[in-house]
């Protein structure tokens, strides 16, 4: 019968270096994309054994170039925006008298905004030898990103109090699902030589284990946790160091 309110900030960032050809010769082209979630997390118990959690999410992803290839297609790109409605009900089960706690969170997320203009990240810039202007960069496309469609998930959640230490183990599956609407170019020397209007949707289904420990010391709580993620409906190219 109590409320809890949460404010959550996740940051990240990844460099990404491949072969180009810029004007003064073939390069090494490093691109390094940055993104970002806030969430806003509302609370609330029912009864001893479960919680309901209502939240909403907002997105940034951004794009930067470096060196010369900055130059010719500019130096930032990217988008933002409220990403995602979330509800989720956290059932709880305590054996052992307050050392010991295990839960099963279902929960289910709904798009509210396309993330800035589209529901994919554009190229704003112009042509930066890998895209077209205004074309979808599906390769910077985050499966975390609610886009048009419904997402869900259920966790598995376990906590074990050593006292003062505090060992958490997760384990779960979602299913994330987004909806695209885009113009489709053929391109003949960076000319737009067709079109077409393209309907199309991206399905990924992940498998999420985690660990993690917590110390509580006075007002503080200090957290470190490991993740580790499987997409299981992409396809790896081996050797290519690239995945």
């Amino acid at each position: 019968g109590k409320f809890a309110l949460g404010l959550f900030a996740d940051m990240g960032l990844s460099d990404d270096t491949r072969a180009g050809v810029l004007p003064s010769g073939p390069a090494d082209i490093t691109n390094t994309e940055y993104n970002g979630t806030g969430r806003f997390i509302v609370g609330f118990g029912l009864g001893r054994a479960a919680d309901l959690g209502l939240g909403v999410s907002y997105v940034m992803n951004q794009m930067k170039r470096d060196g010369e290839s900055a130059e010719i297609s500019g130096e930032w790109e990217g988008d933002d925006g409220f990403s995602e409605a979330r509800a989720s009900l956290k059932i709880n089960f305590n054996p052992s008298a307050e050392r010991a706690w295990f839960s099963l969170m279902p929960w289910a997320a709904f798009a509210i905004h396309d993330g800035g203009y589209s529901a994919f990240v554009e190229n704003g810039d112009g042509w930066d030898g890998i895209w077209e202007h205004a074309q979808p960069m599906f390769t910077l496309r985050r499966p975390m990103i609610n886009s048009g469609s419904m997402s869900f998930g259920a966790d598995l959640l376990a906590s074990f109090d050593l006292r003062p230490l505090v060992i958490h183990a997760n384990a779960g599956y979602q299913r994330f699902k987004q909806s695209f609407q885009f113009t489709d170019s053929r391109y003949v020397n960076h000319a737009v030589v067709a079109t077409e209007e393209v309907d199309m949707e991206v399905t990924d289904q992940v498998v999420r284990v985690a660990g993690g420990l917590e110390l509580p010391i006075k007002n503080t709580t200090l957290f470190a946790e490991v993740e580790w993620n499987h997409f299981l409906d992409r396809n790896f190219d081996g050797g290519d160091g690239e995945n």
